[in-house]
C-alpha cells in the first residue's frame, strides 16, 4: 500500500506534470506528499575560469545566485502548499542546500515512490538544459537496489 510519496520540484513545465500526478496520487491512495525544494549549491558555486583578480566578485555573483536560488525555491515551495491545501491533500515541504539528485536520494528512504519530472532544471540560473538529476536518482535510488541488483 502506498503511504507516502516525495516529489522533488523546479520551475519547468516537467515538475508541475510530477507535481499534478503526485497530487493525485496521495489523493487516490490517502497518502502523504513530501514536497522537495534544493538549492543546488555545488554547481552555483562550481570552480570556474575567471580574470586575474576577478575571483572576489564570483564569489560576489555565487552569493548572489544562491540568494536568488532560495528565494526561488522559496516561492516554489509556498506555491505547492497552497496548490495542495486547494486540492485537499496534506503535505509538507522542505528546502535542502546541495546536490539536487543526493539529495533527492537521501529523502528517498522517508518514502514510498518519488516522482520526478522528465526533465529536471534544479540549477535555476547556471543551466540551459536539463541537468543529469533523473539519471542519478534512478540509478542510485534506494528503491531499485534490491530488486534490480543487475542494474548496479
Amino acid at each position: 500500500m502506498l503511504k507516502s510519496v516525495l516529489v522533488a520540484l523546479d520551475e519547468s513545465p516537467w515538475s508541475e506534470a510530477a507535481r499534478v500526478f503526485a497530487i493525485d496520487m496521495c489523493k487516490r491512495f490517502n497518502a502523504r506528499l513530501l514536497g522537495v525544494g534544493i538549492v543546488d549549491k555545488p554547481s552555483i558555486t562550481a570552480a570556474e575560469p575567471v580574470p586575474l583578480g576577478a575571483s572576489r566578485f564570483k564569489v560576489e555573483r555565487d552569493e548572489e545566485k544562491l540568494i536568488d536560488a532560495d528565494k526561488r525555491v522559496r516561492k516554489l515551495l509556498k506555491k505547492f502548499q497552497s496548490n495542495c491545501q486547494s486540492d485537499g491533500v496534506p503535505a509538507e515541504t522542505l528546502e535542502i542546500v546541495g546536490s539536487a539528485a543526493e539529495c533527492i536520494v537521501r529523502q528517498a528512504h522517508r518514502c514510498d515512490i518519488v516522482v520526478l519530472g522528465r526533465e529536471t532544471p534544479f540549477r535555476f540560473e547556471t543551466q540551459d538544459e536539463p541537468d543529469p538529476t533523473l539519471g542519478q536518482v534512478l540509478w542510485s535510488s534506494p528503491r531499485l537496489s534490491w530488486r534490480f541488483p543487475e542494474l548496479r
